[in-house]
């Protein structure tokens, strides 16, 4: 479980250092450029989920998240999975949601700061990388071991 909790932790600081540098250095709404027609750091408040659904939804975002957390940290010390990819992944899509889960219950709003310029895109920050790129890392690794008709809880030890 220790692999499981630093991941958590690792992402969580990470993430909670980041929003502090914007809040503390950037105006609301305030664009700084970073890679000239790639990426810009521009400062807003979400309060909404991914893409600004659910708009308002804070308290009820809150704690669906909350409680998805909550039964992951439940499965994980009942069924006790030996993977290091899954312990690795969950940690990090369950480190992505307390951040903005905080982001949340402090402020009422999650921080957002990363805006890529090359399309139209949802300004985003770095829980919302951790969640989506734990996602899309467990569901691979989940079709692979699947694929080889292995245990999803166990191989990798």
């Amino acid at each position: 479980m220790w692999l499981l909790y630093a991941v958590v932790v690792g992402v969580i600081i990470l993430d909670r250092i980041s929003k502090l540098v914007v809040i503390m250095n950037m105006p609301l709404s305030h664009s700084i450029p970073v890679i000239k027609y790639i990426l810009n750091f521009t400062y807003v408040r979400n309060t909404g989920a991914a893409f600004s659904m659910f708009s308002n939804s804070n308290i009820i975002l809150g704690i669906v998240a909350t409680a998805v957390v909550i039964a992951a940290i439940i499965y994980f010390h009942i069924k006790k999975p030996s993977s290091k990819y899954l312990i690795i992944y969950s940690g990090m899509i369950m480190g992505g949601a307390i951040g903005n889960v905080i982001d949340r219950f402090i402020y009422s709003y999650v921080i957002d700061f990363i805006d890529i310029q090359f399309m139209e895109f949802a300004v985003f920050n770095i829980a919302d990388c951790f969640i989506v790129v734990g996602c899309i890392f467990l569901a691979a690794w989940i079709m692979i071991a699947d694929g080889n008709n292995k245990e999803v809880t166990s191989i990798d030890k």
